[in-house]
């Protein structure tokens, strides 16, 4: 391909005009200036647009029971949860996972129990897990096959109940314990799973993911596969699956692996410094000596070792702890660092590590008010602090637990969401918020430059000068990677006729 794209604006570039050729930028400058160097070349005037360097979703997730899950975002009350679930009982599947309930939302704000679950799906074994992924409710049904398999045993004693008094909640590795006694998807209807995934993705313009606790059969799955889109695939283990080798496994490159400090603030099971307002709890911590032995060793080995760290008290520890086992903080990712009290900045800004955060949270998050002590509250997703001490951060979705929409999150480290009234000095500029997109700890940044490969988005409208609450309503107009059109409008398409 020949292509001269002018006319148009380009982020972080001196000039109005691309010159592509193949699969590579030739030139870029002002049109009067290089136009005549290139005859021959088909010219698309882009009336003005924008063109931004493909995007990163630094922290994402593909989890094979989506292959028959139930969407539970955005219910708003348990009958309307139960509603939901019927329909998928209707189809007749042999178990039934559901994801994203939030009783904040709720009216009541009740959650959902066993029973609940038992008026609606009877005999066919049900788990739902709560939006952060961190707690779930299991149905009579799956209690049997938890009991079977020694699990309802541990939690019975854990909480000192009897199994007449448990409501079926469990929680962060009970839940992992759970899911292994569901069938699994077979290996094709995995891959169909990967490949809409990565479909939605490109249509916003991302490039660059980076997938996190992958286990064995998505391992396999994603090893096996032709990346026809011209993604670039970067996946951290979890260290269930044994150390690998740094490096590229087919068309997707092993960057580290991923572990767990903490829980979420949902579950109150993030490890904060004090105790939740609404809850005899300050949290968990989960990173075991055991674990932390696999992390440095996969880490001597050349990986990159992430960590999810919600609570302030969990981020101070997992800096404590690598710090002390020699391990640069540019090997190690803290993952969310949601609260992060002055003194534990001062700790992560000293270390260095990458900070992958995930600003759609501050939508979400509305009800934190509720949880956190006030004095923490002005702590909670303090971009500009952590800009302003040093600090690198990325932009994620944690898809599914948000939107896999970049611009979502984009939108929401600018207006600061539904949390501007506790901390809304914490905002970013728009600028900061997009090249929080623009880069990950696996890949680096992508930028348009002479020489690069060509790929690149154009949206209708400059990010920079629109209202940042407007963001979230982009989609790119052209998705171009490799050197080829992936996503392309009608308008367009007729130019490059």
């Amino acid at each position: 391909m020949r292509i001269i794209l002018t006319n148009a604006q380009i982020w972080g570039v001196e000039g109005d005009t691309l010159v592509i050729r193949g699969d590579k930028v030739e030139k870029i400058g002002f049109y009067t200036q290089i136009a005549e160097n290139f005859p021959g070349y088909k010219v698309v005037d882009l009336a003005g647009r924008s063109v931004l360097p493909p995007l990163h979703d630094s922290h994402t997730h593909i989890h094979s029971l989506e292959v028959w899950s139930v969407d539970l975002r955005g219910v708003r009350s348990v009958q309307e949860l139960q509603s939901r679930l019927s329909h998928k009982v209707r189809e007749g599947p042999p178990f039934i996972v559901g994801r994203g309930w939030d009783e904040n939302m709720f009216d009541g704000k009740e959650t959902p129990t066993r029973w609940d679950l038992d008026e609606v799906t009877k005999d066919i074994p049900t788990m739902i897990i709560r939006v952060c992924g961190h707690v779930a409710v299991v149905n009579t049904a799956l209690i049997k096959l938890m009991e079977k398999a020694g699990i309802l045993e541990k939690i019975l004693q854990a909480r000192e109940i009897s199994k007449g008094d448990f409501d079926g909640m469990i929680y962060e590795n009970e839940i992992a314990d759970v899911k292994k006694l569901l069938p699994r998807p077979c290996m094709d209807e995995l891959k169909a799973l990967i490949q809409g995934y990565l479909k939605k993705y490109v249509s916003f313009g991302v490039q660059y993911l980076n997938i996190m606790s992958v286990g064995p059969e998505l391992l396999e799955a994603l090893g096996g596969m032709t990346n026809a889109l011209g993604m670039r695939i970067g996946i951290y283990l979890d260290p269930g699956v044994g150390l690998h080798r740094p490096g590229f496994l087919g068309d997707v490159r092993i960057c580290g692996y991923k572990d767990f400090a903490d829980g979420s603030f949902g579950g109150r099971t993030a490890k904060i410094s004090e105790r939740y307002r609404d809850k005899n709890t300050s949290g968990v911590f989960l990173l075991t000596d055991e674990r932390v032995a696999f992390l440095t060793q996969a880490a001597k080995e050349g990986h990159q070792i992430a960590i999810h760290a919600i609570g302030d008290e969990a981020v101070r520890r997992v800096v404590e702890i690598f710090r002390k086992k020699g391990i640069p903080g540019n090997d190690v990712r803290i993952e969310h660092a949601s609260l992060v009290t002055p003194d534990v900045m001062k700790e992560l800004s000293s270390y260095g590590p990458h900070i992958v955060v995930q600003p759609h949270f501050l939508v979400s998050d509305w009800w934190l008010t509720n949880a956190l002590p006030k004095h923490l509250l002005r702590w909670v997703y303090p971009f500009r602090t952590m800009v302003e001490n040093g600090l690198i951060l990325y932009g994620s979705s944690d898809y599914p637990v948000e939107p896999l929409n970049p611009y979502l999150g984009i939108s929401a480290a600018v207006t600061r969401g539904l949390l501007r009234c506790v901390n809304g000095e914490e905002e970013l500029g728009i600028d900061e918020a997009v090249r929080m997109y623009l880069r990950d700890p696996c890949f680096g940044d992508s930028l348009i430059r002479e020489g690069s490969n060509a790929s690149f988005l154009v949206l209708g409208e400059s990010i920079e000068s629109i209202n940042p609450y407007d963001i979230s309503a982009l989609k790119p107009q052209a998705v171009f990677l490799n050197g080829r059109f992936i996503e392309v409008g009608e308008d367009l398409l007729n130019q490059l006729k």
